[in-house]
C-alpha cells in the first residue's frame, strides 16, 4: 500500500478503486501507461511519477483508470457508471442490440429471431400498435393514420355500421345495437313504416303500409273512433256522433240496432212489428199496413168500405157500406135510390141492420 500516490479524495468510487489495486502487483503504481512503440510500459511517462490532471470522464494513454468509467474496469459487482454497463469485465458504453433476445434500453420488446413485423415485436424491437402501418396480429388493417373515416378505422378494423364512426352511405351510427332509438342498427334514421318499433314515438310499426290491420300506416294501434276503418270494424267516420250511419261502437246503423239514426224514425231494437215502432223503425200508425200499437186491423189501402177502416175492423152502423157485405151503413147507401130499386119516386133509407128500407119509395103506376 506504500507503493500508491494519494490523488486526493474521490468519493466512494475512488475508494473502489483503491479496493481494487489492492489486488493488482505491487509493480503498479496506479497508473495504466503504453509506450508508443507497443511494447507495454507499466509506468507513467511523466518524471514525476504522478497523475495526469486530465479530466476525469475521460481516460487516455497516461491517465489513471478508475473503476467504473468508459473502458476501465467494473466496480466490485459489476457496477458502472451512469449510462455504462459492465461487459466481460469492462465498462463499455451502453448500446442495445435489437434482436439478442433481451429487452434494453429503449427497447419494448425483443424477440431474438422471433422478431416479425407482423407479430408481437416488431423488427425494430417495438411493440405492434393499431397505427404503425404494420398489420399486426388481430388487425383487419392499418393504414398508419388517424383519420377514422376512411376505409381503415382507428381500431384497425374496416369501416362497418355500428362502429360508432359515421361513414359513406350512414345516416347515423350510435353503436349501441338497439334497434328502438332514434338511429337503427341498419344506421339509418328511425322513422313510421320501417319496421322497427321507435320507443317513445310509435306504438307499432308492421311496416306493411296497411290500414286494415291493428297497426295504422301512422304507426299508431287502431282503435274505435280513429277515422279508419280496419280490425274488424263495420265502420270508422271518428266523429263521436252516435246517431248517424256509423255509431260509436263502429258498428255501421241498421234498423234493430236499438239506436235511431241514419233516417230512422225510431229503433226499438226488437223485432216485434206490433208495437210502437215498427221492424222497418218507422213510428207505428194507422195505415202503415201493420197492426199495431193496439190496432185491430192495419191494412194500409186507405179504402173505407172494406174489412178494415181505419185499422177497425167493419161493422154495421160505422156508417161506412162494407162491400159485398152491407146493402148500406147509415147514410152510405151505396148509391142505390128508389127509382133504382124500381120506384117511381121517394126516400131510400138504411135500416139498423144495414138493410136498405123502401117503405118510403113511391111505386110506380100500373
Amino acid at each position: 500500500m506504500t507503493m500508491l500516490r494519494s490523488c486526493g479524495a474521490r468519493g466512494a468510487r475512488r475508494l473502489a478503486w483503491l479496493a481494487l489495486l489492492v489486488t493488482l502487483p505491487a509493480c503498479y503504481d496506479g497508473y495504466l501507461g503504453h509506450d508508443t512503440d507497443g511494447t507495454a510500459s507499466d509506468v507513467d511517462d511523466s518524471t514525476s511519477g504522478a497523475p495526469s490532471s486530465g479530466a476525469d470522464d475521460v481516460v487516455d494513454d497516461t491517465g489513471p483508470c478508475e473503476p467504473g468509467r468508459r473502458g476501465c474496469p467494473c466496480i466490485l459487482g459489476g457496477v458502472c457508471d451512469e449510462g455504462l454497463v459492465c461487459k466481460d469485465g469492462t465498462c463499455e458504453s451502453f448500446d442495445p442490440m435489437c434482436g439478442d433476445g433481451v429487452i434494453e434500453g429503449d427497447e419494448q420488446c425483443d424477440a431474438g429471431a422471433a422478431l416479425d413485423d407482423a407479430g408481437e415485436c416488431k423488427t425494430d424491437c417495438t411493440l405492434a400498435s393499431c397505427g404503425d402501418g404494420l398489420l399486426g396480429p388481430g388487425e383487419a388493417c392499418d393504414d398508419g393514420n388517424l383519420v377514422p373515416h376512411d376505409q381503415c378505422t382507428n381500431a384497425c378494423l374496416p369501416p362497418a355500421c355500428g362502429d360508432g364512426v359515421l361513414h359513406d352511405g350512414e345516416a347515423c351510427d350510435d353503436a349501441n345495437g338497439s334497434d328502438g332509438d332514434a338511429c337503427t342498427n341498419a344506421c339509418q334514421p328511425a322513422r313510421c313504416g320501417d319496421g322497427l318499433v321507435w320507443r317513445g314515438h310509435e306504438a307499432c310499426d308492421d311496416g306493411d303500409g296497411d290500414d286494415d290491420d291493428e297497426c295504422t300506416s301512422a304507426c299508431a294501434l287502431t282503435s274505435c273512433g280513429d277515422g279508419v276503418q280496419n280490425g274488424g270494424e263495420q265502420c270508422d267516420d271518428g266523429d263521436g256522433i252516435d246517431d248517424d250511419e256509423c255509431s260509436n261502437v263502429c258498428i255501421a246503423a241498421m234498423c234493430g240496432d236499438g239506436t235511431t239514426n241514419g233516417g230512422e224514425q225510431c229503433d226499438d231494437g226488437n223485432r216485434t212489428d206490433d208495437d210502437a215502432c215498427t221492424n222497418e223503425c218507422f213510428v207505428a200508425v194507422c195505415g202503415d199496413g201493420s197492426p199495431n200499437n193496439g190496432e185491430p186491423c192495419d191494412d194500409g189501402n186507405g179504402i173505407d168500405t172494406d174489412a178494415c177502416i181505419d185499422c177497425v175492423p167493419a161493422m154495421c152502423g160505422d156508417g161506412h157500406r162494407w162491400t159485398g157485405m152491407e146493402a148500406c151503413d147509415g147514410s152510405a147507401l151505396g148509391g142505390a135510390t128508389c127509382m133504382s130499386e124500381g120506384f117511381a119516386d121517394g126516400i131510400l133509407v138504411c135500416t139498423q141492420n144495414c138493410e136498405l128500407d123502401t117503405s118510403g119509395c113511391t111505386p110506380l103506376l100500373p
